[in-house]
């Protein structure tokens, strides 16, 4: 593989920055093929060991790997797409966070939960306050669970509702459907077909009496 100028600056750099100068060898085909493979920037791939170093996890090759595949794949080449990235992660957090406090869960989301709720804001597109509208369903439920609201806001996303106006338009609706409905069901007197008797009948019913 070809290592261009700015690549053997920042390998240099990262094994002075991280490893004292005393990087192993097998980093720097790791580091090389990362370049080929995601297409990475220099700032990026030095952002990558400076977070794995912060969370001192330097000597854990397939943690490093592993980050670096799961940047690649949400598109991640630049330094402005991976200073996107980090601002939607705050953001995620952050949303977790009043999710928790919301549902009385007195605890922080586990991996998977932060995972839901991250696809509702980086895949989806929504915000806090058509999370929230969700959330509202709570009393619904003996105990609250993401995957209960993941449903909901699953089905606003494939409908195509992209904001709360959208959402509560398309409520109001089905509400005035199902009133619609109901004032439009036969009663059961409506439904109840009245039996006829001829006289000679009815006559022999008191017969005997």
């Amino acid at each position: 593989m070809r290592i261009s100028k700015e690549q053997e600056t920042v390998i240099r750099a990262i094994n002075n920055e991280f490893f004292q100068g005393v990087m192993g060898i097998s980093w720097y085909s790791d580091i090389g093929t990362w370049f080929e493979k995601y297409k990475f920037d220099t700032d990026v791939m030095y952002q990558l060991f400076h977070m794995c170093y912060e969370r001192n996890v330097l000597s854990n090759n397939s943690y490093i790997s592993k980050v670096a595949e799961d940047w690649s794949s949400r598109n991640i080449r630049t330094d402005f797409d991976l200073q996107s990235y980090f601002k939607s992660r705050t953001k995620v957090a952050k949303i977790s966070d009043r999710i928790s406090k919301k549902l009385r869960l007195y605890r922080n989301l586990t991996e998977y939960e932060e995972k839901t709720v991250e696809k509702w804001i980086m895949d989806y597109g929504y915000d806090f306050d058509v999370i929230d509208l969700a959330l509202r369903n709570v009393s619904k439920i003996t105990n609250p669970n993401i995957n209960y609201f993941d449903k909901i806001i699953t089905d606003w996303y494939n409908k195509n509702l992209k904001d709360c106006q959208a959402i509560q338009e398309m409520e109001v609706t089905k509400k005035s459907e199902k009133t619609n409905d109901y004032k439009n069901k036969p009663s059961q007197m409506e439904n109840f077909t009245q039996r006829k008797y001829d006289k000679d009948f009815l006559e022999s019913l008191y017969e005997e009496l």
